[in-house]
Formats: C-alpha cells, sequence, structure tokens
C-alpha cells in the first residue's frame, strides 16, 4: 500500500501544472510519510523538508524530518532543522503576543 501511494504521489508531483502549494505540500507530506513507514529514513526526510504549508503539516514535517535526518545520522540538517523550528516557534510566540 505505501508503495502504491509513492506512485501515485510521483505521478501528481510530476504533473504538477497547476497545483497550488497547499496541495503540492500536502503530496510531499504524503511522499515522506510513505517513506517513513518503508523505513527509508533518508528520503523521508528529504520530502519532510520540502513541506512548507500550511502550518500544521509543516510543523509535524520538521519534526519528522530532525528525527530522520537524526536517525541516518544526518545530524548537520538535523541542526539546521532544529534551528528553523525554533525559530518558527518563536516568531509565532511574538505574534501572538502583541495580537493580544
Amino acid at each position: 500500500m505505501d508503495r502504491d501511494a509513492l506512485v501515485i504521489s510521483n505521478r501528481l508531483l510530476n504533473s504538477s501544472a497547476g497545483l497550488s502549494s497547499y496541495t503540492q505540500d500536502s503530496l510531499y507530506y504524503f511522499k515522506a510519510w510513505s517513506f517513513y513507514k518503508l523505513m527509508q529514513a533518508d528520503s523521508a526526510a528529504a520530502y519532510f523538508t520540502r513541506v512548507q504549508s500550511p502550518p500544521e503539516l509543516s510543523l509535524k514535517s520538521n519534526y519528522y524530518g530532525i528525527f530522520n535526518s537524526i536517525y541516518v545520522y544526518d545530524f548537520s540538517s538535523a541542526t539546521e532543522l532544529l534551528r528553523k523550528d525554533t525559530t518558527e516557534q518563536m516568531k509565532n510566540t511574538a505574534n501572538s503576543s502583541f495580537s493580544s
């Protein structure tokens, strides 16, 4: 089933004409999750890091990107993703503080 998901997501991404960024990011997430379930951590990390929006997917993707990068001993990518995650959280906290 996970391999089928990869085939479908590849076809959709390869014919990406007219796909919104939200749809494209959802397909990246779907593809990353399929790689994760197939225990292909290097490929999973690569696709988790491509997800930019929506916020609920990008935060979760960043977490799994960090996890998978550490799993394959890619500590420089994990550190970069962790910094990105921390920066995003700080921005969100600052924005919510000012809007109150």
